[in-house]
């Protein structure tokens, strides 16, 4: 049985869903309902991808690849509605959050004979304009804000509809398409394809100097909506929970009946069966070598002037990118101790056997070490204009090179706090949002100690949407971050603070 099976089964009532559609299109027209020859689909989105993915693992006595001239030049029409269900009475959530996305097959793996009747395989499915972005190629100037230029590039070259995109009016500002700054970039695109100038949009654009990172946009599709343009900033506003009222999801049991006096109450709130969380693992908590050596805390960028013949030094100071302000991250407080937050004086450790032994520069904040990552660049002035170094240009080139740093670091601190939990089917939640995801606190016995640091606040990066069209219910695996804390380190409760000395025993019972 697969894990979708296996949850499904703890908890019958939750993940029910309705399938409007689940057509296969092949190239001369021929449409045919797969629902009943795919026994589990996954459906993917994710705030590091451009486009959603599929699979859909097939068990097959009809024989389809052959039958029906399969080539991955085909299409496969997915609709489905979350409903909350009750033992009486199935609701049906509205259109807003239905799943409707149309897919093209690319590939067929994994197929193995089950005797003389049944074939089992996997079907690959992406965004039908995967093809063009990565195919279709650009010789040209784009000049403007990179809002603009992303939106031209996408509606021109890529042949997405504007309808897919979630601009808002005017200048395109809005919560799911940003207007970026400054509106006066100019850069040339020789001979790139599609996805390459995506990508260089992305990863140069920036809100200004006031924002969580510089650089600290990401273009994405999601499963139940358009493409998103859209920065960390937004994704870490407080009013960007992942669902409409403050939910909070958990590992304690739900009841199959609501409580009595409690029928005013949606069956998806805190006491609903939408939001048991089935498993829980953490794939991570943190990696310092690897931030270390990966710019997290403390970088630098050596740029050469082909002009003056010079070259220029930038430094990454991952403190004085959180001195911008502590209230424009996810919960606040940085993941590490920094300068500011100094680490053990060695000299204050009596009881250490032998102080000697820590070496005093591994003692300094991660912050303080810019050489744990160097990269090297070159600026893009004209080779033939001197002027552009005495007066402003009207298009510039690009950003400061610390904002390069900067992205990197960002995208590091959000691969550090990991966390995976499987909860029921749900067509209401989008990466880029937030979750609350409730944990239960683990101490040693007689210790109350609550996690003074985690406010629960997560944010969701990447989805995992699985069903089974035969059962009609289905699970989501959702990966979300901790991007920092609710409170200084320094200034949590720690065993230390319980007593002067502290044993711990693992007895089983914490």
């Amino acid at each position: 049985m697969s894990e979708v099976g296996k949850d499904i089964i703890k908890a019958p009532l939750q993940g029910t869903f309705t399938i409007d559609a689940f057509n296969l299109i092949n190239q001369h027209g021929d449409t045919i309902n797969i629902q009943e020859v795919v026994s589990e689909f996954t459906l993917n989105e994710s705030i590091y991808n451009k486009f959603c993915s599929a699979t859909l693992a097939m068990s097959d006595g009809l024989n389809f690849p052959k039958n029906y001239r399969l080539t991955g030049q085909e299409f496969v029409h997915i609709v489905i509605k979350q409903i909350r269900e009750s033992l009486e009475e199935k609701v049906e959530v509205p259109i807003p959050t239905t799943i409707d996305k149309l897919f093209r097959i690319y590939k067929i793996q994994a197929l193995t004979q089950q005797g003389q009747m049944t074939q089992n395989y996997v079907i690959n499915l992406c965004e039908p304009r995967l093809f063009s972005c990565r195919r279709n190629r650009v010789s040209r100037v784009f000049r403007g804000s990179y809002n603009k230029i992303l939106k031209k590039i996408l509606v021109e070259e890529a042949k997405i509809p504007e309808s897919n995109l979630e601009v808002g009016a005017g200048e395109y500002e809005g919560e799911n398409w940003e207007k970026t700054d400054p509106d006066n970039i100019q850069f040339i695109a020789p001979n790139w394809t599609v996805g390459s100038v995506i990508d260089y949009c992305v990863n140069n654009a920036s809100l200004g100097d006031e924002g969580v990172y510089k650089n600290g946009m990401f273009f994405y599709q999601t499963l139940t909506g358009g493409f998103r343009f859209k920065s960390i900033d937004e994704m870490f506003n407080a009013s960007n929970l992942a669902t409409a009222q403050d939910i909070e999801f958990s590992q304690a049991p739900r009841n199959i009946v609501q409580e009595e006096g409690a029928d005013d109450v949606p069956l998806d709130d805190k006491k609903g069966f939408s939001t048991q969380v089935f498993t829980m693992s953490k794939p991570q908590l943190f990696d310092t070598l690897a931030g270390t050596v990966a710019g997290a805390y403390a970088s630098k960028r050596i740029t050469y002037d082909p002009i003056w013949q010079m070259t220029r030094e930038e430094v990454f100071d991952l403190e004085e990118t959180w001195n911008r302000g502590p209230d424009k991250h996810l919960s606040g407080f940085p993941l590490i101790h920094t300068d500011g937050e100094r680490i053990m004086d060695i000299q204050d450790y009596f009881s250490c056997p032998d102080p000697a032994t820590i070496p005093d520069d591994e003692n300094l904040p991660p912050n303080k070490h810019p050489d744990s990552f160097v990269s090297y660049g070159n600026t893009m002035t004209h080779s033939y204009d001197n002027l552009g170094h005495m007066f402003p240009e009207v298009f510039t080139a690009g950003s400061g090179t610390s904002n390069k740093l900067e992205r990197r670091a960002m995208l590091e601190l959000l691969n550090q706090h990991r966390i995976v939990i499987t909860i029921p089917l749900r067509t209401d939640l989008s990466v880029g949002t937030i979750i609350k995801v409730i944990q239960g606190p683990m101490a040693p016995k007689g210790l109350d100690l609550k996690d003074e640091l985690n406010d629960q606040r997560y944010l969701i990066t990447d989805i995992a949407v699985k069903g089974n069209p035969q059962m009609k219910r289905g699970v989501m695996d959702i990966e979300c971050v901790k991007e920092s804390f609710a409170m200084k380190i320094s200034d949590a409760h720690h065993l230390a603070s319980q007593g002067k000395a502290v044993s711990i025993v693992n007895d089983g019972g914490g």
